[in-house]
């Protein structure tokens, strides 16, 4: 009850949108994959996973586990790819790249949330991939992502407990 993403992490068990392990355990700490994230963000926003949806990315198996996910992620412009249309489903996703994933569904849905604070000061903004800068600002600004010591950390895994959070 005292662990700080305590509240968002129950929620998100008692929904089924992110599963603790077999030992009835959490690990809040453990890094978190793309396709873990993908599923964890298409869950909880209750994207359509039943369509047929095209495979833009060379890495995806339509067999996988988090297929399903990952292409609706894809279909609603969520998830984009690299420059080779790998997904990396296997990689642990990075707070500038989780950022980025939930602003483009924020924007897409036309989900219209108040700005709360003006633009972020954040110290390491010139370690921002380009294509992550202004999600990450308007993260900021509607209040959904703070920094630490006045840093984002964009290169950093992010841990079960930060997707919880988002």
């Amino acid at each position: 009850d005292d662990f700080w993403g305590y509240k968002e992490i129950s929620y998100l068990v008692k929904e089924d949108i992110i599963n603790g392990y077999a030992d009835n355990s959490f690990k809040p700490d453990r890094h978190i994959t793309r396709a873990e994230f993908a599923k964890i963000l298409v869950k909880a926003t209750e994207l359509d996973t039943s369509a047929n949806f095209e495979n833009i990315f060379s890495d995806v198996e339509l067999t996988d586990w988090f297929a399903d996910f990952v292409l609706s992620a894809a279909k609603h412009k969520i998830f984009l790819g690299d420059e080779n249309n790998y997904f990396n489903p296997d990689e642990y996703i990075t707070r500038e790249d989780a950022a980025t994933a939930l602003s483009r569904y924020i924007t897409e849905n036309n989900l219209d949330i108040p700005k709360t604070r003006e633009e972020a000061l954040f110290t390491d903004f010139e370690l921002i991939s380009d294509y992550a800068n202004e999600h990450i600002r308007y993260l900021y600004e509607i209040g959904i992502v703070n920094g630490d010591n006045n840093c984002f950390y964009p290169k950093n895994n992010i841990t079960r407990a930060e997707a919880a959070a988002l």
